[in-house]
């Protein structure tokens, strides 16, 4: 189901301090051909490691939402998972690339010779590897603090709240956390 997809992202990304903006919804009477969006990017960009793991955290949460309430079959998964899949290689290759280019530069090689040359730092086998263990480890750490959000959240707040969000096109973010707050959810203040 679509709303409850959207509505565990919308979920996890308040939770963690970064409210959703708003909610897309297309509810269709034939819900194959419903969609859904939530735009609950972090707005100042990912800065630093909480906010990288917040972010994959609520790619997450659409699927763990659907998992909380026993839907079968995701609305979304293969492209949130395919996000947060390429976010985490994305920070784990930038740091085993300064990792690498730091090893370079103790022999004399230089950004500038990389760049000159055309040339960019190939990762070893051994750094292949650890950089896969490290992708691992960032999209576990992710899934289970979006399971952890959505499980304290529970099962009967996430189906009340798709209930009353069912027939809606457009959730702005007042209107989403005035529903969550009739339904019981409470976020952590500021």
């Amino acid at each position: 189901m679509v709303v409850i997809h959207e509505i565990g992202h919308g979920l996890v990304s308040t939770l963690l301090g970064h409210p959703a903006q708003m909610l897309i919804l297309s509810p269709r009477k034939d819900k194959k051909e419903s969609w859904g969006n939530t735009l609950a990017r972090i707005t100042r960009g990912i800065l630093s490691k909480k906010d990288l793991d917040d972010h994959i955290a609520m790619l997450y949460g659409g699927i763990i939402a659907e998992e909380v309430c026993d839907i079968e079959g995701s609305a979304g998964a293969g492209a949130d998972l395919e996000e947060a899949g390429s976010l985490a290689a994305w920070w784990v290759d930038s740091f085993m690339r300064k990792q690498s280019v730091g090893r370079a530069n103790l022999i004399g090689i230089t950004d500038a010779h990389h760049d000159s040359w055309g040339l960019h730092p190939l990762p070893t086998e051994s750094l292949r590897r650890e950089s896969e263990k490290l992708i691992k480890k960032l999209l576990d750490a992710a899934e289970k603090m979006a399971f952890s959000a959505l499980k304290k959240v529970g099962k009967k707040k996430i189906l009340k709240l798709a209930r009353l969000l069912e027939n809606k096109d457009i959730v702005p973010r007042n209107t989403f956390l005035k529903y969550c707050k009739k339904v019981g959810i409470k976020f952590p203040s500021k």
